[in-house]
C-alpha cells in the first residue's frame, strides 16, 4: 500500500490545494492531509475551522483521510511487514525525525516522565496464529499527542 502526507495550514484551503489533493489522490493508495496549527502566521481560521473546512472540501475523494496536529511533534502510523520493529526507530531517526524520548537514536532526547520513548504499539496481528491485540495509547503519550 502507498501513502503520502500533505501537510500544511491550509489557512485558507484554496482551489490550487484542492486540485493537488485530487492529482496526488489518483497516485497513491491513500493520501493523508495533515493541518497544521499556525502560530507564527496569524491563521485567519482556528485549526478545527480549517481541519472541517478541508474534510468538506476533499469529502468526494475516498482515499483521503484528513487529520490535524497542534506541535513540533507528529503522531505518525507505521505498518511494519518485516517483523523487525527496531528498523522504525533507525529509519526515523536517519530521516532526521527520531522518536520522542528515544535516547539512542534522538539526539538530545530527554526521557518521558514514564522513563520510556514515545513509541506504542496500537495493534500487534498474527496472522498465522489467527491472534489480534489492540492497546490503546496510555495517558502520557495521549498528552504527549495533544
Amino acid at each position: 500500500m502507498s501513502r503520502a502526507l500533505y501537510p500544511g495550514t491550509f489557512d485558507p484551503i484554496t482551489n490550487g490545494h484542492v486540485d493537488l489533493i485530487h492529482r496526488a489522490s489518483r497516485l497513491f493508495d491513500e493520501l493523508v492531509i495533515a493541518v497544521a496549527a499556525s502560530k507564527r502566521k496569524g491563521a485567519l481560521f482556528t485549526l478545527d475551522e480549517r481541519t472541517a473546512l478541508v474534510r468538506e472540501s476533499v469529502a468526494d475523494v475516498p482515499n483521503v483521510r484528513v487529520t490535524s496536529f497542534t506541535s513540533d511533534r507528529a503522531r505518525v502510523e507505521v505498518e511494519i511487514r518485516t517483523g523487525v520493529t527496531h528498523q522504525v526507530r533507525v529509519h526515523l531517526a536517519l530521516l532526521g525525525h527520531p522518536i520522542v524520548g528515544d535516547s539512542l537514536y534522538g539526539a538530545h532526547a530527554a526521557p518521558l516522565p514514564a522513563g520510556r520513548h514515545a513509541l506504542h504499539a496500537l495493534a500487534l496481528e498474527l496472522p498465522a496464529r489467527d491472534l489480534h491485540v489492540t492497546a490503546p495509547l496510555p495517558a502520557d503519550l495521549r498528552a504527549l499527542c495533544a
